[in-house]
């Protein structure tokens, strides 16, 4: 996991570079936009909660992914 958070909440463009990407989805909880990326052998989740960007590294399969996103608060 990695985390970094800014000195001001400025708008996010989602200028990250996710590689080899098989997969991808946007979801939104709980009123945040998750974005979840299936890669080779891991998935990616992505989010920024207010002056805080998550980008989380799983080694699971899209689907398990995708329901440890919706578990974000």
């Amino acid at each position: 996991m990695f985390i970094s958070q800014f000195k001001d909440d400025l708008e996010w463009s989602g200028s990250d570079t996710v590689m080899s990407v098989k997969t991808g989805e946007l979801i939104n909880i709980n009123g945040i936009d998750v974005l979840v990326f299936e890669q080779n052998k891991s998935c990616t989740i992505t989010y920024k909660d207010n002056s805080t960007e998550y980008n989380i590294l799983l080694e699971c399969d899209f689907e398990l992914a995708k329901e440890f996103a919706k578990t974000i608060r």
